[in-house]
């Protein structure tokens, strides 16, 4: 997987109603960093995998089912604890910089004592590959993947969780397969393969986008010999996430971007209209069309207008 390209694959994903121009944009972008990529730095995977044997899907199939139930479980706390984070950093009464602060020193008892989880987390993917570990350090690794990245997400830092869904999607991967083979029912080469196929299965059960996830994987791997195990993994997966009421991550942040927009806007216009109340320049007819709309956008569930005051009491946010 290409540098270059793993960052256009995703906007499909990102918006909401497809478009040409954003078509044109995203193949424009991608087509000059791959010639900027090629021309001055060399092209090199974001992974390195090495080489995946192929796997027969008919014979493994409920293998691939199995795994593919399992990263649809376990993807299913990524959306809900994201903007859990999220609200909770936001109602905390601190400035930007204390909130920016405290992935920070988490970071640093983490650099010492478990490093792998700190970063995008690609030289943790290859570790998987070239060093087995065991089923309990994979689970610690996961559990601190997972938390720091809702930390350092949720603190409002620029950054992003992209890699790090594919990162957890490859732990998950090794977790199911580490398992797998110690009940014997998972051959040793089926390790590597678990590993990319829930990459492509956590990504497809949070984005809710497996044709994007397989296509992404499927380029990681170079080869269309993962084309059905890739999918049967990634349809499963999102199967699973919408069976349960899973909600594409990025419309969720979206969605959420949106409403506190019309929140701020509707606060200003109510309280410009409260300003103007408080001065006494309305008419008994003007105070109660004010009331009318006032009680309209509460009615709306946008919460910037209590009850109260439509009870002739002071407006408070």
């Amino acid at each position: 997987m290409h540098r270059s390209r793993a960052q256009s694959l995703p906007s499909k994903s990102w918006h909401i109603r497809f478009s040409p121009y954003v078509l044109i944009g995203a193949m424009s972008a991608a087509i000059m960093a791959t010639t900027v990529t090629q021309q001055f730095f060399g092209m090199a995977p974001v992974f390195h995998l090495g080489e995946i044997p192929a796997v027969d899907a008919g014979a493994n199939f409920f293998l691939l089912v199995s795994l593919g139930l399992f990263v649809g479980v376990v993807s299913l706390a990524f959306n809900h604890f994201l903007i859990f984070f999220l609200e909770r950093n936001r109602r905390f009464s601190v400035p930007a910089w204390g909130k920016a602060l405290l992935p920070l020193l988490i970071s640093v008892p983490l650099g010492f004592f478990l490093p792998e989880v700190l970063g995008g987390g690609s030289p943790l993917v290859d570790s998987l590959v070239t060093a087995p570990h065991a089923i309990l350090f994979l689970v610690v690794l996961f559990l601190g993947k997972f938390f720091f990245t809702m930390f350092a997400f949720g603190s409002g830092v620029p950054g992003g969780i992209f890699l790090p869904m594919l990162v957890l999607g490859a732990l998950a991967g090794n977790i199911f397969a580490a398992g797998a083979e110690s009940f014997g029912v998972l051959p040793a080469s089926f390790a590597v393969c678990a590993i990319v196929y829930a990459m492509a299965g956590y990504f497809s059960a949070v984005v809710k986008s497996p044709i994007t996830g397989v296509i992404l994987i499927m380029e990681m791997t170079g080869s269309f010999a993962h084309l059905l195990p890739l999918m049967i993994v990634s349809m499963v997966a999102y199967i699973v996430a919408d069976l349960t009421g899973g909600k594409p991550v990025y419309e969720m942040l979206l969605a959420r971007n949106i409403a506190f927009a019309e929140k701020g806007s509707h606060r200003s216009i109510v309280l410009a209209l409260q300003k103007r109340w408080e001065r006494r320049k309305y008419t008994n007819r003007k105070a109660s069309l004010l009331r009318r709309h006032l009680y309209r956008i509460y009615k709306k569930r946008l919460h910037v207008v209590k009850p109260c005051f439509f009870y002739g009491a002071d407006y408070r946010t």
